[in-house]
Parts: structure tokens; sequence; C-alpha cells
């Protein structure tokens, strides 16, 4: 009987384990997914745009405002404010229409420009630390204009 018993906590124990595995899988896999959106989305807004003025409308560029003129003479904004991602992108009639990001809450977004004629811009996602030690940071880097300049 008391065979019966160390099997099944055994058992228990194991199953325990496997649910954190998936937990910490689901999480990582998660992560993985809403960084890889905004990475896209980024790099296809940067390397389609012409320049990257200081001022549009009213925004500002700076570490959480990241603004782009597009090929077409049309604007896209990135806004970080309140733990969340917006792109603003200036439709028909030069009106923006707002839309949010995923990742809301997931950390911190910060921009930035370097390279010859500040033509690289990054998206530095900096995410708290799950473990003292460094926080995760992902750095997109896109050159504007792409392929074109």
């Amino acid at each position: 009987m008391s065979l019966y018993a160390i099997l099944l906590s055994l058992l228990m124990m194991t199953l325990v384990g496997i649910f954190h595995v998936e937990h910490g899988s689901r999480a990582a896999l998660d992560r993985l997914g809403w960084q890889a959106v905004l990475a896209d989305q980024f790099r296809d807004d940067v390397s389609g745009a012409l320049a990257a003025p200081q001022h549009w409308q009213g925004h500002t560029a700076g570490p959480a405002c990241l603004i782009l003129e597009m090929s077409d003479k049309r604007h896209v904004v990135y806004l970080w404010e309140e733990s969340q991602m917006f792109r603003l992108e200036e439709g028909a009639g030069g009106k923006a229409k707002k839309v949010p990001l995923p990742g809301k809450g997931k950390g911190t977004i910060t921009f930035s420009r370097a390279g010859p004629k500040e033509r690289l811009l990054t998206l530095r996602i900096a995410e708290p630390a799950s473990r003292p030690g460094k926080d995760p940071i992902l750095d997109v880097t896109a050159a504007q204009g792409g392929d074109r300049r």
C-alpha cells in the first residue's frame, strides 16, 4: 500500500512540474508573438518612410514618440503612453486613426535614432525581469527608407 502512495506522490509531482513548464512555455510564446507583430509593423513603416520629422500636428518626436513621413506624404506616429503603444496613421482627409498595438503593460518602449543622418531608427522594448537581475531588452532597428537609399 505504501508503494502505491509513493508512486502516486511521484506522479503528482511530475504532473505539477509539467504544468509549470507548460505555463512558462506559453508565456514565452505569447511574449515572442506580440514582440514579432510589433517589430514587423515597425520595420515595415520605417522602411517605407522618407523622413522622420521632429514635429507633426502637435506631436513631438522623442523617446516616447516617433513620427514618420511616408512616401505618399501621409504620416505614421508611434506613441508610448500609459504603458501602451499606439500607432496613429493619417488617413484620407488628413484624419489620424489611433490603433493600440499589442504588448500593453508588458514593459516600457523607447525610440532612438543613430547612424548617418539619423536614418537608423530603433524601437527598444524593456520588460520587467521575472527574476532579479537585468531586464530583458529587445532592440528592433530599421533603416529609414529601407533599401531605396
